[in-house]
């Protein structure tokens, strides 16, 4: 007898015994709903042999060779995976080292992780082949067998590299488990990164469509306006930015270029910083990559501090103190947008971030095809009569225009992170940290421990409209992490001003910090890749997709970025933490909390790029001669079709236009230029889409982005 362990699964095995003995044995029964047949050796081309030493000599190895046996794999205990053609195991039990041989069992191929949980679901896999499936007929063969038990073409199955990234109900895996060639099926893991924690929860850099490709952004340029970046120069810049930084200008004088503040090179690197923590000094690196969204794209860094300003410090309570507090002015910023867009859009910048606000009025005007995006502010409170909720109407002005992508900031995921207190003193941090939220539950909760609650300081909408707060505006737009964020360090930072207030890290190249500043620049980067694959020419995009003559809109990006955000669950108990109600699983989107719901890539990505099982998908950029005409009142203009397919599961359609009135409304929602309908159970056949104007005095381009997917 022997027991070895082959992926999570300890089989007690005689290996003596015959194949016909063995399936007898109700010790050796695998459990419904994983049950295999037990093969016997006529029936496969993989045995196990136990030999009686471990160690084979080469004389022992040629012996194996002579009567077909194809070492693979040492599997411990003595125990070895073998190639083998013959029908019986006769030659190979008769040599004098060999304790036993059996045929590989399948049993041995489902890892034991993936027996849990229920039959019924769905589950992302890696189909690891046998180590001698090299010869293209061997894998065409594999790639056909595969294909066959999934009931999909065999130009879904990419077994290149002797793997291969498949969606199987679980229901089928035991049927996948006997494929011969397939020697192990393991539950698919997504390759960490370490900004990674932040893009995780966006599901940053995942392969999508039919040929698993990566999109980082790459020919896009982003332009950054904010305090500084870095030492001021072009060509000797942090290692997150190498070769990438295209130029610098400056908005608040040459002297003020360099980033003594922190805050700009930091939120650059969020955008499209790549690099390393020095693993000796940073427990949390762990050998992986600190990696904005769009790390492939370049940067142009407008530079807008004039230097410093002082005000006076406020204690917990928010009353003033004798101490000056330094702050880095942003007395560059032009009084007009269109001041810091156009020079960005002439140096070929079609992303541009904003991490910044004023709460003074003006207009944001800027070309249609440059993104535009404001951090919502973190002007969030919890001071008016409903104590233990954040209160409505906090964001700035910039942050309330209709076309700027709006993003406000929840929380990350940074449990093993420690601050650094006004007293001195590292440990955790709590929202009652901050005298404007003194009531519970809002006031225990951790900063950065759960990506399905909104940071407390996140500003709320909805956005003022004509000083009417029952017409405002819906705002943020979407959500990021913005809480204990990890990102590059100006290597000019005053080191008297920054003293980790949101987390410590002992490599001096890297720092924490925490804001709607933090959460924007991730987005800007999502926008950023999201835009690379629109202009791809390699992009194979899906047949129905409208694309405009040149460039892609930002309308498009947006409405693209909308349609792929996820709902928010909420963090607090609604019955006993907050009886007045929260944002929460059953709360409709958009609302004012999180707007339209927080940002995955990945579903973004997915309009773009076909081939995903279960979802179809795609966009429409509508200019030019097709744009809505002048004063079409309530005529329809534009109409497109969405065919949902036939399906077993239950769907959801979802397509968003780039206003919006309660379900059911028949008035015209004026105010917003978003609209987002949702339709679940969707049945099966064409929905035709029309899309109207209120009234226009030219023509009006817009967007729109559809997606139908599988609950």
């Amino acid at each position: 007898m022997f027991s070895v362990e082959i992926n999570g699964n300890t089989v007690p095995e005689d290996i003596h015994a015959s194949s016909a003995a063995r399936v007898a044995s109700s010790a050796f029964r695998a459990p419904d709903p994983y049950a295999t047949e037990v093969p016997d050796v006529a029936d496969t081309n993989y045995i196990l042999i136990e030999v009686k030493d471990a160690a084979l000599t080469a004389e022992q190895k040629d012996e194996l060779k002579k009567v077909n046996v194809d070492l693979l794999e040492y599997k411990g205990k003595n125990v070895y995976l073998c190639g083998y053609t013959p029908p019986t195991l006769d030659a190979v039990t008769d040599l004098t080292f060999i304790e036993g041989a059996a045929a590989y069992d399948p049993r041995y191929v489902i890892h034991a992780d993936l027996k849990d949980g229920d039959v019924d679901e769905e589950a992302d896999v890696i189909l690891t082949l046998h180590d001698n499936i090299k010869r293209q007929a061997d894998l065409d063969k594999a790639v056909d067998e595969i294909s066959s038990v999934l009931g999909i073409a065999p130009s879904e199955v990419d077994v290149g590299g002797g793997e291969a990234k498949v969606s199987v109900p679980k229901s089928k895996l035991a049927k996948l488990a006997e494929v011969d060639s397939v020697k192990g099926i393991a539950e698919y893991a997504e390759p960490r990164l370490y900004n990674s924690v932040a893009g995780r929860i966006m599901e940053v850099h995942k392969p999508v469509g039919l040929h698993n490709r990566v999109y980082k952004g790459k020919g896009q340029v982003v332009c950054v306006a904010d305090t500084g970046f870095d030492t001021g120069l072009q060509y000797d810049v942090h290692p997150a930015f190498m070769k990438r930084v295209k130029q610098i200008q400056a908005f608040g004088g040459e002297e003020n270029k360099h980033d003594f503040d922190g805050h700009g090179t930091h939120v650059a690197g969020s955008v499209l910083g790549k690099g390393k923590c020095d693993p000796q000094r940073q427990k949390f690196q762990d050998g992986q990559d600190i990696e904005g969204p769009a790390s492939e794209a370049e940067l142009i860094f407008q530079a807008v501090s004039n230097g410093w300003s002082a005000s006076s410090q406020r204690d917990k309570n928010g009353e003033p103190t004798d101490m000056t507090e330094w702050s880095a002015s942003l007395g560059g910023i032009p009084a007009a947008f269109k001041g810091l867009g156009d020079p960005a859009y002439e140096k070929d910048a079609r992303i541009h971030t904003n991490s910044w606000g004023a709460s003074s009025s003006g207009r944001t005007k800027y070309k249609p095809g440059l993104v535009v995006l404001f951090a919502a502010s973190n002007d969030g409170v919890d001071v008016d009569r409903n104590p233990g909720h954040v209160d409505p109407s906090s964001r700035s002005y910039q942050a309330c225009a209709k076309n700027v992508i709006t993003v406000g900031a929840s929380e990350s995921q940074r449990g093993d992170v420690t601050y650094s207190h006004d007293n001195g003193a590292y440990g955790r941090r709590v929202w009652g940290d901050w005298a404007d939220f003194p009531s519970a539950p809002i006031s225990a909760g951790d900063v950065a421990n759960n990506p399905e609650g909104l940071a407390a300081w996140s500003s709320r909408g909805p956005a003022w409209v004509s000083t009417r707060r029952d017409k405002g505006r819906i705002k943020p737009d979407v959500v990021a992490p913005g809480t204990t964020i990890l990102s590059a360090r100006s290597r000019a930072i005053d080191p008297m001003h920054y003293h980790d207030p949101w987390g410590k890290c002992d490599d001096p190249a890297w720092m924490f910090s925490g804001g709607t500043s933090m959460a924007t620049p991730l987005v800007a980067g999502c926008c950023a890749v999201i835009r690379g694959a629109l202009v791809d020419p390699t992009t194979e995009k899906s047949a129905s997709a409208v694309m405009a003559p040149g460039e892609p809109s930002a309308a498009l990006i947006k409405a693209i970025l909308i349609n792929g955000a996820v709902a928010m669950k909420g963090q607090y108990n609604q019955q006993t933490d907050l009886p007045n109600g929260e944002f929460g699983a059953d709360y409709d989107r958009p609302n004012s909390n999180y707007g339209f719901g927080r940002v995955n890539l990945d579903h973004s990505l997915q309009h773009i790029v076909p081939g995903t099982k279960g979802m179809i998908a795609s966009f429409g950029d509508i200019t030019g001669s097709n744009a809505i005409g002048d004063d079409t009142g309530f005529k329809p203009k534009y109409p497109f079709t969405i065919k949902v397919p036939e399906s077993t599961a239950k769907q959801t359609l979802k397509v968003t236009l780039h206003g919006n009135m309660p379900d059911g409304s028949k008035e015209f929602d004026e105010v917003n230029n978003v609209e987002q309908v949702k339709w679940k159970n969707v049945q099966p056949g064409e929905y035709k889409v029309t899309i109207v104007a209120m009234r226009t005095i030219k023509p009006q381009s817009f967007a729109y982005a559809w997606r139908v997917y599988q609950d």
